[in-house]
């Protein structure tokens, strides 16, 4: 059984019951029922980059502080949005883009000069 139609062998279960039961499913719920956290991996490349620019436009706005506090609020009740936010991650500042590219830079140059040493060493 593929995972394709273990969703649908779970969803027709599923759904055939709520009509047993009398429960009724709207549009919205029966999407729920085929959303992915993994399998929709379009959508999560499509909104990190909206969520990183909502996130630094609350910190360029004095919201920041509200921010955090609305995703450590709902990490209580909500685990998909605090988790996709969570893989967006925090936009870094000029300041630290630099400082990120100049330490990067830096290990480069010590991985080489050690690798030229090391070379030199055994090439005599």
């Amino acid at each position: 059984m593929t995972p394709l139609d273990a969703r649908e062998f779970l969803i027709e279960r599923i759904t055939a019951q709520a009509e047993r039961d009398a429960v009724p499913l709207g549009e919205a719920e029966m999407k729920m029922l085929y959303f992915s956290e993994t399998g929709d991996g379009v959508f999560e490349w499509k909104i990190k980059g909206v969520i990183r620019n909502a996130r630094a436009a609350a910190e360029e706005s004095d919201e920041g502080e509200a921010w955090e506090n609305a995703v450590e609020t709902l990490r209580w009740e909500d685990t998909y949005l605090p988790r996709l936010i969570d893989l967006a991650g925090k936009p870094l500042s000029a300041g630290e883009s630099v400082k990120a590219i100049l330490i990067a830079s830096g290990l480069i140059a010590v991985v080489v000069i050690a690798i030229v040493a090391v070379f030199r060493g055994h090439l005599r």
